[in-house]
């Protein structure tokens, strides 16, 4: 929460309280004192890493004053206080994939507060995964925010796979609620993270997707010495994703790029669960998630997507960590209609499953 830009938290206390400080000059609200603050520092960490005496320096105002202002962003920026039933009902609100086993599998769907991780090798299905799920959330009336680091977004399967399926929404309706950003360096994703929230709102977004989380900042820092601040950008886009995903109640899911190494030592996630691929081909070398320990430590959920076979469609999914559900796996195929599951044969069986599990508030919203 301390990650937060400093101007919304400005605007927060701002309308939460009418206090007045006197700067010497004339009456200054704190809502304007924060805001003048804003062009020297970036969060409210940033805030909160002042000492009274450099604050009072920095804004001019007496050392009491100083001392409340610290004391008001630190209880505006503070973890609130839940009980057991509110997290019960929170728990509960899950944003189905259309995919009947994995649905069944994470108990619902993609849960609302949480980071979802789809790991897998190049080629595996990150990108249709996402495309499908686009598809999916779109066709409820609701908006996708879909983070673009690799460019490999494309229009022409988004429409390909909702021309295939029978959504009660046209396939130029479904376009209209997905929403592509495409940043060029770790920086622009951070900065597009934190001025999301219009866009969120004015949107009905229900889902945001990052392709892929690691792209970019092993690009920017792909160097060693870089390590430490590769780890820190992380961090902050990380408390930036748990931010939106808390205050709006909705899921995020990343895709995370893998490691390969050669030898036959068998490699563990952080989660403890063997990688170690059963092919002797070269193609399915050794892999680990990018990105090590304290970005594992940031997601919720973690997805790995395995290739079972070059000439097979079907893939592999296995849950290795959820705080919701016991590790699971689920068979899918790679079709022209996106990830269908394996057993439900068709992409028609699929929808009919989805539109069933709709419910009437949903189907209201699609239907106005």
């Amino acid at each position: 929460m301390s990650e937060r830009p400093l101007g919304r938290i400005a605007a927060r206390i701002a309308n939460n309280n009418t206090h007045i400080f006197n700067t010497g000059r004339t009456g200054t609200s704190i809502g304007e004192l924060l805001h003048r603050l804003d062009h020297d520092v970036q969060t409210a960490k940033d805030v909160l890493d002042l000492t009274p005496l450099e604050l009072q320096k920095l804004l001019d105002i007496p050392l009491w004053e100083a001392k409340e202002l610290l004391e008001m962003v630190s209880i505006e920026t503070a973890p609130k206080i839940h009980t057991l039933l509110r997290l019960q009902q929170s728990d509960s609100l899950c944003n189905r994939t259309g995919i009947r086993e994995l649905d069944s599998a994470l108990r619902g769907g993609l849960r609302s507060g949480h980071i979802h991780e789809i790991v897998g090798r190049a080629g595996a299905g990150k990108t249709q995964f996402c495309l499908t799920l686009a598809v999916v959330v779109a066709s409820t009336g609701r908006g996708v925010i879909y983070i673009d680091t690799e460019n490999k977004f494309s229009a022409e399967r988004i429409v390909e796979i909702a021309s295939s399926r029978k959504f009660l929404m046209s396939v130029e309706e479904i376009a209209k609620r997905v929403i592509v950003i495409k940043p060029s360096n770790s920086k622009q994703v951070l900065k597009q993270l934190q001025g999301m929230e219009a866009v969120i709102i004015s949107n009905k977004v229900g889902l945001v997707l990052v392709d892929s989380i690691a792209a970019l900042v092993r690009l920017d820092y792909s160097t060693r010495s870089r390590i430490v601040a590769r780890q820190r950008m992380l961090s902050k886009q990380a408390s930036q994703l748990k931010y939106l995903a808390n205050a709006f109640s909705i899921p995020i899911l990343v895709t995370n790029q893998v490691s390969s190494f050669d030898g036959a030592v068998s490699l563990k996630t952080a989660e403890g669960v063997s990688l170690e691929c059963t092919s002797s081909e070269p193609s399915y070398a050794m892999f680990n998630p990018a990105l090590g320990n304290t970005w594992a430590h940031c997601v919720n959920v973690r997805i790995l997507l395995e290739v079972i076979s070059e000439q097979q469609t079907t893939r592999r999914l296995r849950i290795v960590k959820s705080p919701s559900c016991a590790a699971k796996t689920v068979y899918v195929d790679l079709t022209i209609s996106g990830i269908i599951g394996t057993n439900e044969n068709s992409a028609l069986r699929q929808d009919q499953y989805f539109l069933n599990s709709l419910s009437k508030e949903e189907l209201d919203d699609i239907l106005s």
